[in-house]
């Protein structure tokens, strides 16, 4: 069993200088809190950089091992970093170390290719040769299982997808479970077999040529191994195929996850390019209006101006059209009086009117005429009034003042819009950049790929199956043939033959049925395992158990024995944890879980009941969370004496972490 005994990081991420860190060898779990952003995935990333070599690429993880550097160590002219890990397994103490370093004759590294990869490895004291190191690291932790022991929040995720996944996925999670379950081992000895099976199949085939007796079978025979030797051969290429299918499928999923954000920004930079795009057209029409209105400025200028002016030519209009206004009043009097002279009678008594007041009467409607009314000059004046009060208050009602206000505003805000559309353009294509990609990559097309390559696969194997079902015939028809050969009795180096032939059918019989056997055992263990586990953190009455099919993906059953057809993401999470705790209790190959913040999107009594299972999962478990995800309280209320050690994750600098033993 294998367990972590001492790790040094060295300028590795946040982590600046060298930094040690020792864990307590009693069985339990050590906590490393820390707030976002101070490099608790970054630690993750050193256990597995200081295993494989590599590093976990994700959406936002870094992407290259350059970027891993520690930034004020770089400044400081300090380039590159190493990681020590001091293990043990069985009885044997190794010390691994890996270091990214300048190339020899680099001083200042530029790009990944002025640094070298290397590591070392010490069995008991003694270093091994590469080839010798690598092989034993790989049967102390094979990277193919790695994501069984060192994971986070986010790749449950994948976990959960692949439990309900019955199509390619789901045979890759299979395989995966499987190979950390021990079960290729004993597939490989059954493909073992079936080459001993198809030598001997040769072997008879040529001890009936040889002999007398059967001889007359010799020609079909021929017929039949010359196809089964076909169908043989194309099964293998289909196989070969499917592999490098299988292989272009992982590739494309890695390419698609790692520029899952890249895609994002890119979307986000079109969107910006096209609301720049919008905001300067709106922008150069808002010039041209202004430009328009600029000819009319003047008039705003001179308001005050035109207002006195109006005041001015409204008072003497007035003044005229009261003067004119008497002269409609006057008509009608002068109207009257003329009647009246006329008539020589009043108008409203009708009584007769003398001679004098005859006289009174057309000197008043000389007077009248001569004082009611405008002269010329002063109608002329009226018109000139009129047509300057008119002029005045189209003046000011086409004044574009405010309009050029108005104008000028929205052009500040179509400026500051579009500073700000290109300043996210530039960060982001500064973005793209940092993370290694280009704004160019055609990255759209990869879920095309992705499709194209599952039809493949799909085709590959309805491909393979026909093959197969091709050379179970060409078998059965051989197998009639050889039954009538035995019936022959013929000579001894035949029936010699045959009877390898046929102890080595049964053993691959058995076999199958071991394995198969085997198989539905492991099934059963992990399904009990999980469920004890599953029941332990959902604490719910309702739910009695899991139900695990032919590839390893577990339901929920229900008290009343049905299966819960819909699970919430919490649950799924739960499922996704149960299912490793259990994969590592029926594991052969057992070693320490690194978690980081797998608490994410439950609730406070499953994050309790989780914290309470923790110690079942793994004799070593590393736990990296912060008390935002989980109240400390909590943790060691639960963990109790399983709590073997504390560390913190300090602030120093923005770029610098400091790991502390203790809170």
């Amino acid at each position: 069993m294998l367990s972590f005994q001492n790790m040094v990081i060295t300028n590795f991420g946040p982590y600046k200088g060298t930094q040690d860190i020792s864990f307590p060898q009693n069985d339990g779990v050590d906590i490393f809190w820390g707030d976002n952003g101070r490099g608790k995935t970054t630690l993750l990333n050193a256990f597995r950089f200081a295993l494989f070599g590599t590093i976990q690429r994700r959406n936002n993880a870094l992407n290259t091992l350059m970027s891993l550097e520690n930034h004020e160590a770089r400044e400081a002219g300090e380039y590159g970093f190493s990681i020590v890990l001091h293990m043990r397994s069985e009885q044997n103490d190794y010390l691994l170390t890996r270091e990214f370093i300048p190339r020899q004759g680099v001083s200042v590294p530029q790009s990944e290719e002025d640094y070298v990869k290397r590591q070392y490895l010490k069995k008991n004291g003694s270093m091994l040769s590469p080839e010798d190191s690598e092989h034993e690291l790989g049967l102390l932790l094979p990277e193919h299982v790695s994501r069984f022991f060192l994971f986070d929040g986010e790749l449950l995720q994948e976990y959960e997808e692949l439990l309900i996944d019955d199509t390619v996925t789901g045979e890759r999670i299979k395989s995966a479970i499987e190979r950390i379950l021990g079960v290729p081992v004993l597939t490989n000895s059954r493909q073992d077999i079936d080459m001993i099976h198809s030598q001997l199949s040769k072997q008879k085939t040529k001890a009936v040529r040889d002999d007398d007796q059967t001889q007359q079978f010799s020609n079909t025979l021929d017929g039949i191994e010359a196809g089964i030797d076909e169908h043989s051969r194309q099964i293998t290429e289909l196989e070969q195929q499917l592999k490098e299918q299988y292989t272009e499928q992982v590739r494309i999923e890695e390419r698609m996850k790692s520029t899952e954000q890249l895609r994002s920004w890119q979307t986000e930079i079109e969107n910006f390019r096209k609301s720049l795009a919008r905001n300067q057209q709106a922008f150069d029409g808002q010039l041209l209006e202004m430009k328009a209105a600029m000819k009319d400025a003047w008039r705003g200028m001179l308001k005050q101006r035109i207002d006195e002016c109006l005041t001015d030519v409204r008072e003497r209009m007035n003044l005229l059209e009261v003067k004119q206004s008497r002269k409609t009043i006057t008509d009608k009097v002068i109207s009257d009086l003329r009647k009246a002279l006329e008539d020589r009678k009043c108008p409203v008594c009708e009584q007769g009117i003398n001679g004098a007041v005859l006289a009174t009467l057309s000197a008043r409607l000389q007077e009248s005429i001569s004082d009611v009314g405008l002269n010329s000059d002063e109608k002329r004046e009226l018109t000139e009034v009129t047509d300057r009060l008119h002029k005045l208050t189209l003046m000011l009602k086409e004044s574009s003042r405010s309009k050029v206000r108005n104008i000028e505003n929205q052009i500040a805000s179509l400026g500051i819009a579009i500073d700000e559309d290109r300043a996210r353009i530039k960060e982001l294509q500064q973005r793209i950049s940092e993370y290694g990609g280009n704004e160019d990559d055609n990255v759209r097309d990869l879920p095309v790929r992705f499709s194209r390559v599952l039809q493949k696969i799909d085709n590959l194997n309805a491909a393979k199956r026909g093959e197969l079902a091709k050379l179970d015939e060409k078998r059965k028809a051989k197998e009639k043939i050889m039954a009538q050969i035995r019936k022959l009795e013929g000579g001894s180096d035949l029936r010699d033959a045959t009877q390898r032939l046929d102890l080595c059918q049964q053993l691959y019989q058995l076999f199958e049925e071991g394995v198969a056997k085997y198989r539905d055992a492991l099934r059963k263990h992990v399904e009990h395992d999980a469920t004890e586990l599953f029941v332990a953190i959902s604490g719910d009455p309702d739910y009695v158990s899991l139900q695990i099919n032919g590839n390893y993906g577990l339901s929920i059953v229900h008290k009343s024995g049905a299966l819960v057809p819909g699970r919430s993401s919490g649950y799924e999470h739960i499922v996704a944890l149960s299912l490793i705790g259990a994969l590592h209790k029926n594991a052969p190959l057992r070693g320490p879980i690194i978690m980081d913040s797998p608490f994410g999107r439950l609730d406070k009594t499953h994050k309790r009941h989780i914290a309470r299972t923790l110690p079942s999962m793994a004799n070593q478990v590393i736990l990296l969370t912060y008390n935002g995800e989980i109240e400390r309280s909590i943790a060691i209320d639960e963990l109790s004496s399983h709590l073997l050690r504390e560390f913190s994750l300090e602030r120093v600098t923005s770029m610098h972490t400091h790991i502390k033993q203790g809170v």
